[in-house]
């Protein structure tokens, strides 16, 4: 316990240092109006914007009133800017606003590119921080393509930090972890903040898919990172994040520990964001514990801080809590309350991941009430939820059990009142205590045969269903493995013996004919282009990253267009029918971009997402209305999802008309080696 009383120590300095740092700057104040004091005064804004408004309004204010002195436009707009934040930090969201359209409109009249960027990070961060995270992707995706254009290095790398996590809110973790490799190279060198914030988030996401050791790396080197810089809010955000990667691997004593560290620290920095985070898990350990009373007061007190903050996604989190906890002290009413109050902002935050939480608890209660048609019910939401790309399907087959239910139910209430006519029958020949017995007999034998049948039948059907999932991907796997091989079979032949036969014919003309020497040269190039789009032996060879490297140079030097190709941490995860199956996947999309959407840059990465594989295709060309490729003339769609379902994979598209750039992400997970495409 001494290690850690030190540490907490550590972390107090930290913040008394970053308050020094301000009255340094401070000091270097003077009365003179120029352009340094006005940096300098927007470096006060940064330092008390969370923690002391009425100080960061007064630097702001002497901001705008110097740069309106001087006629320096371009730091009146950031000034301007400067006020916004104050206002958004305090949660006041209308009064930022106000402040970032009168940066704009100066922005707009001086036609600043980098200007116009930083609109868009302010209005990105403030919708993230209410829960409008489809909102604030597209801030931040606007931000970053102004920013590249005015060649800010330094504020793309932070909205790359800012992209990934609003997929983190949105529980997106493949891309919450694309975005933050963006930034990992550029902190090999020197820690900055952004390097702080991106170890931090990693570690979260970590902990979110399980895996607790490369959790505990990130976070150590978040914590470490902070403590060298002398930043206590990063620290306390490490010391949160090391707590809520204890709670899931279920050592409670230490999460606990280091969660009362954390509010501690966001207490003593007025960090309200933090402290409303750190009594959510508080919530969630005391419930963990068995102490549901505690636990349901925490909530609660959690409800009514994130209501003052306005953070619309933890306090959806807050009543679904408190949902929870009140149906386990057995307050059903009380339940259904905090279940309405929750899916009233779930629905307006459109969020996936709160929906299937809020069918889960649903499911939950009616289970304890015995209502075991309404949990079916709401279990079969819960599940449709948890696999997005079967939303469609999952309703439709609710919609069908709801028609089977009440077919069902009207045929049971015909064989009820049949056995109630056979029981009145009964009741004339049989004394009043017989007559009961034979009721409660026959209704218990009537109701257990009928559940009985329907178990049966309802397992019959799931069977069913079952074997014709696998023979149709028995079907489709022996239809791909049977045209892979041939495709294999073609190229070996072109390649080995038209091969041998033009490079011998070669040598018998070489010297005496020019003209034919080309030719042959001509014919042996289009063989190999050909024999390589057949089947590249270097996916065999050396494996899938090899291969859509070599597939990246064929396309670059054809000129058409320029392709990049990352991958990260792939090699030997994967077996040949996966290899195989991806490898057609982007030929198929990169000719579709090639062919149709004006692009000049195409970018391919792979990445290993722990489970599976995550793919994604951005390129710069013109949007398109994704229907047209569904109901196209082509196979191109139709071949993508014969192989994604032969892999259980999925994929998104995030497109539209008119809209530059498109980006295709592709999930595949990985599975039990299967034969090999031979």
């Amino acid at each position: 316990m001494v290690r850690f009383a030190s540490l907490l120590l550590i972390l107090f300095i930290g913040m008394n240092e970053l308050l020094a740092q301000a009255s340094e700057l401070e000091s270097q104040l003077t009365k003179d109006e120029n352009t340094e004091n006005i940096d300098i005064l927007h470096q006060l804004v940064e330092a008390y914007s969370a923690k002391d408004s009425v100080l960061a309004f007064s630097y702001a204010e002497r901001a705008i009133a110097m740069s309106q002195s001087l006629n320096d436009v371009e730091r009146l707009a950031r000034a301007y800017l400067d006020y916004g934040y104050i206002y958004q930090d305090h949660f006041l969201y209308g009064e930022a606003e106000k402040w970032y359209v009168k940066a704009e409109k100066i922005y707009e009249s001086v036609k600043s590119i980098n200007g116009h960027a930083l609109i868009a990070e302010a209005r990105g961060l403030a919708q993230v921080k209410q829960g409008y995270h489809d909102e604030s992707l597209k801030s931040f995706k606007k931000a970053l393509k102004l920013f590249s254009e005015a060649d800010k290095q330094e504020s793309i790398l932070k909205t790359y930090y800012h992209l990934g996590y609003a997929h983190y809110r949105k529980r997106e973790y493949d891309s919450t972890t694309y975005y933050y490799f963006k930034v990992l190279p550029n902190c090999e060198n020197e820690v900055t903040k952004n390097c702080i914030d991106v170890y931090n988030q990693l570690g979260t996401t970590y902990t979110e898919i399980k895996e607790y050791g490369k959790a505990n790396t990130y976070l150590k080197m978040a914590l470490s990172g902070s403590l060298s810089r002398g930043d206590s809010v990063s620290a306390a955000n490490a010391t949160m994040n090391i707590a809520g990667n204890y709670f899931f691997q279920q050592n409670l004593d230490s999460c606990a520990f280091f969660l009362s560290q954390a509010i501690d620290i966001y207490d003593a920095t007025g960090n309200k964001q933090g402290q409303l985070i750190g009594l959510n898990n508080l919530s969630i350990i005391y419930e963990e514990n068995g102490e549901l009373r505690k636990a349901l007061a925490t909530a609660l007190e959690t409800v009514s801080a994130a209501k003052k903050l306005n953070d619309r996604n933890i306090l959806a989190g807050s009543y679904l809590q408190a949902m929870d906890l009140t149906r386990k002290l057995g307050s059903f009413n009380k339940s259904f309350v905090y279940g309405d109050s929750a899916i009233a902002i779930i629905r307006e935050l459109k969020s996936k991941y709160h929906f299937q939480q809020y069918y889960l608890s649903l499911s939950e209660a009616y289970t304890d009430l015995n209502d075991y048609k309404s949990a079916l019910e709401y279990k079969d939401l819960y599940y449709a939820y948890t696999d997005s790309m079967l939303n469609e399907q999952k309703n439709k087959q609710i919609a069908e059990l709801e028609t089977k239910y009440e077919t069902e139910k009207k045929e049971r209430e015909i064989a009820l009142l049949n056995t109630e006519k056979e029981l009145q029958a009964a009741i004339i020949d049989k004394n009043k205590s017989s007559i009961t017995i034979l009721i409660v007999a026959i209704v218990g034998v009537v109701i257990a045969a009928f559940w009985l049948f329907k178990r049966k039948e309802y397992k019959q059907r799931v069977a069913l269903e079952q074997e014709k999932t696998r023979l149709k991907e028995e079907q489709i796997r022996a239809v791909i493995s049977s045209q892979e091989k041939e495709r294999k079979r073609f190229a070996m032949d072109l390649h080995d013996d038209f091969g041998q036969l033009i490079s011998a014919l070669k040598l018998n003309v070489s010297q005496t004919d020019d003209k034919s020497d080309k030719i042959l040269n001509s014919m042996y190039s289009s063989l190999k282009n050909i024999a390589f789009d057949l089947m590249p032996h270097t996916l065999f060879e050396k494996g899938i990253e090899e291969a859509l490297e070599e597939l990246k140079d064929q396309i670059n030097g054809s000129g058409k267009i320029q392709v990049a190709f990352q991958s990260f941490e792939v090699k030997n995860k994967i077996d040949d029918e996966q290899k195989v199956a991806l490898y057609r996947i982007v030929q198929e999309l990169v000719s579709n971009i090639i062919k149709y959407s004006n692009a000049n840059k195409l970018n391919i990465s792979l990445t290993d997402v722990g489970n599976g594989l995550s793919l994604i295709i951005e390129d710069d060309g013109d949007g398109f209305d994704l229907s047209n490729f569904k109901n196209g003339s082509g196979n191109g769609w139709k071949n993508i999802h014969s192989r994604l379902d032969l892999l259980h994979g999925s994929f998104d598209f995030d497109t539209m008309p008119g809209r530059k750039n498109t980006t295709v992400t592709i999930e595949v997970p990985y599975s039990k080696q299967v034969a090999a495409v031979a």
